[in-house]
């Protein structure tokens, strides 16, 4: 009995529950239909994590089997009510709206913004833009575009150095120009630390830029990198096309004369620049070219990617550069590591095409030289290994005698000149710069400087990625054999920090894709400070190009007062000064007066205190004071100029002029006999001697053996 008992309340139970929760799931349904009719959205269905899939409703929750039969009632009941409804009126009730389909297309990509823009036509113009009316038409207007893109990345500099990803590598940078600028003021030239030698401009402002370029790229975003990708392959089409016109125009004179006149385009050599000042840079342009289209080389690829590519391969050997096809096959290699045996083949057969394509049309014109014949002429292929590895153990010498700071920028020639055997500069020529970007800055800013260097450079690999990346590396490899220059290390760095885009986010911890956050007052104070920057740079870069431009009319149309007011404009450099020099030198030999001589050394000093270093300087004025009787004088800044560049052979001339002068014919006919068997000064130099030696052991007055050797007759 108590068993039986025990049964019932425990099946009176169950169906109490089970009453319960029919109760339950019938309000939570009737609130949520309630809920439906008066437009609420729906909650989704929570599962718990584990729990297997059930079947759901209109209301997402399990249904109840004993509330089946009512809902299907409902069901019924709400049909018929319907069919009643429709047969009174005539008209079908409103379906219910269906849910709208999730959107199955991916949103376009950004639009590059204005100031990518900006820096693309910018990056181009920096390889073409050119003015005929300048001594060198490539320096002057291209500076003044560097110095207005410079403007536009120095504040991203600051913000970077303050706070992101970049912010290491960017005090690295900061830190490397505060010690290039200590190095500067330092050296021996300051002008030219700061400004660096004239028509060259890689001084202390140039590495500034370099730093602001490559801020300004992590600041165009990924689609502004991608713009700025094809303005480079542009630029490196546009290069290819003129060294392609010049190669034609030297062997059909219709064509140069044609090609003669368009700016940029100055084909006085056999070997072919395009628009860069030298073919060296040319060539660099042209690979990161190819680097870029290595890069998109496929398994499968477009017709424009072929023509392209073989393009880039026939000007490649037009241009004549012997690393240039170094270079082409290295980048052979790195598709057929990174994208296949087929991708690789496909970029050989294009490039390789265009090097066939490059040979016929140069047999075709009759013009130019080889990059074949220039890779094993010269010192038995060694015309390019030799001289560099020459001048890289002699800059070994120079950073050990200024170890901290170094020489100072823009003066590494002067500092490697002293460790360098005189023939062999002679021989090899004396190089404006290291010809490596890296011994470059450890004569110039020491070896603190190049470990600063470094510790902006490395970060800056690592974090990049991408086509520019390889674009970066691959001009950058060209620096490790040639001179720094305006226009191609700048793009290095700028596609090294294009290259960097995404590394501008926030660390981990931050939320996906979230950037780094600065107070909002930093975009106003950016935007001011690039307002000014940029007009700075503007009116430097505007009276760069005036001054250069006074400078070309002055010495083409010999006015002094051209050349007067390009030595106001460029008061950092001596080129003005040794012009007026020179215009006054040539007065004196016109109309003898020793006040016109007076007059050429003023300039000399002039020059000499703008740019001490300056050998052609000391020359000149060696020349002048040995003009007007001040011989010792004269043989100090002869010396002088002989110890700065011993290649100059018009300074040997002037020396045994002033020996002859001052001790007489054996004197000066043992220094240059001496000076002869050293190499080769000058091929006007061996009737200089043959002369002395006809006068040796006679009384003839020195004056008179001067004007029969020398034809040099003393101002009045």
């Amino acid at each position: 009995m108590a068993k039986s008992r025990a049964r019932k309340r425990a099946t009176a139970k169950k169906a109490a529950a089970r009453k319960a929760s029919g109760a339950q799931k019938a309000a939570g349904t009737q609130k949520h239909e309630g809920a439906r009719q008066a437009g609420a959205p729906e909650a989704p269905a929570r599962t718990s994590v584990g729990a297997p899939p059930t079947a759901t409703g209109t209301t997402g929750s399990r249904r109840a089997p004993d509330a089946a039969p009512a809902e299907a009632e409902g069901s019924g009941s709400g049909t018929a009510t319907q069919v009643a409804e429709r047969r009174k009126t005539g008209q079908r009730p409103p379906r219910p709206e269906r849910p709208a389909k999730a959107a199955t297309r991916a949103a376009p990509p950004p639009a590059p913004g204005a100031l990518a823009w900006v820096v693309t036509v910018g990056a181009v113009l920096l390889g073409v833009v050119a003015l005929n009316n300048e001594l060198n038409p490539y320096f002057g207007p291209r500076a003044a575009v560097l110095l207005v893109l410079a403007a536009l990345g120095l504040p991203v500099l600051a913000l970077r150095a303050w706070r992101s990803r970049l912010a290491w590598g960017a005090r690295a940078a900061v830190a490397f120009l505060a010690v290039a600028a200590v190095a500067a003021a330092l050296s021996p030239a300051p002008w030219v630390g700061f400004f660096g030698v004239d028509e060259v401009g890689t001084g202390w402002i140039f590495f500034v830029a370099l730093a602001a370029l490559w801020a300004l790229g992590t600041d165009l975003g990924e689609a502004g990198a991608e713009l700025l990708g094809r303005g480079l392959l542009l630029l490196a089409l546009l290069t290819g096309g003129a060294i392609v016109l010049e190669v034609g125009g030297q062997g059909w004179s219709a064509l140069g004369t044609f090609v003669t006149h368009f700016p940029g385009l100055q084909f006085t050599r056999g070997q072919p620049t395009g628009f860069a000042p030298n073919a060296v840079f040319a060539a660099q342009l042209l690979i990161g070219g190819l680097a870029l289209l290595a890069w998109r080389s496929e398994r499968s690829n477009p017709v424009a990617w072929w023509v392209m590519t073989a393009g880039l391969g026939a000007a490649t050997y037009l241009s004549s550069e012997r690393y240039g096809l170094l270079l082409i096959a290295g980048l052979a290699v790195w598709v057929l590591v990174v994208r296949r045996a087929r991708a690789a083949a496909w970029f050989v057969a294009a490039t390789g095409g265009g090097l066939l394509v490059g040979l016929a049309f140069q047999k075709l014109v009759q013009s130019g030289s080889s990059a074949h014949f220039r890779l094993v002429a010269a010192e038995g292929g060694n015309g390019t290994v030799g001289p560099r590895m020459r001048e890289w153990t002699a800059a070994l010498h120079a950073v050990a005698a200024r170890p901290v700071v170094g020489i100072g920028p823009g003066q590494s020639a002067v500092a490697i000149v002293p460790y360098r055997p005189v023939p062999s500069l002679l021989r090899d020529g004396l190089f404006p710069d290291a010809h490596n970007f890296l011994v470059e800055v450890a004569v110039t800013t020491g070896l603190l400087g190049l470990g600063l260097f470094l510790a902006w450079l490395v970060p800056g690999l690592r974090h990049a990625r991408g086509a520019l990346l390889l674009y970066a590396l691959v001009v950058l490899a060209g620096g490790l054999i040639e001179p720094l220059n305006i226009t191609t290390t700048s793009l290095a760095f700028l596609a090294l920090g294009a290259a960097a885009v995404g590394a501008v986010r926030a660390p981990p911890g931050a939320a996906s894709g979230a950037p780094v956050p600065l107070p909002g007052w930093t975009v106003t104070a950016a935007t001011a400070a690039r307002v000014v920057l940029v007009l700075v740079a503007l009116f430097a870069g505007i009276t760069l190009m005036v001054g250069n431009t006074e400078l070309h009319d002055g010495i083409v149309n010999s006015d002094s007062n051209a050349l007067a007011a390009a030595s106001r404009h460029l008061p950092m450099w001596s080129d003005a000064a040794n012009a007026l020099s020179d215009l006054a030198n040539t007065d004196a030999r016109s109309h003898p007066s020793a006040n016109l001589v007076k007059v050429a050394v003023a300039w000399n000093h002039v020059a000499i205190a703008r740019e001490p270093q300056d050998a052609s300087a000391w020359a000149r004025l060696g020349f002048n004071l040995q003009e007007l009787g001040n011989l010792r004088a004269a043989e100090a800044a002869v010396n002088r100029s002989l110890a700065l560049d011993p290649t100059i052979g018009t300074t040997y001339t002037t020396k045994a002029l002033v020996l002859l002068r001052l001790d007489g014919v054996d004197a000066a006919l043992h220094w240059a006999e001496g000076a002869r068997r050293a190499g080769d000064v000058g091929a006007g130099f061996d009737p200089i001697i043959h002369c002395l030696q006809a006068h040796q052991g006679t009384t003839e007055a020195r004056d008179q053996v001067a004007a029969a050797c020398f034809g040099h007759v003393p101002a009045s």
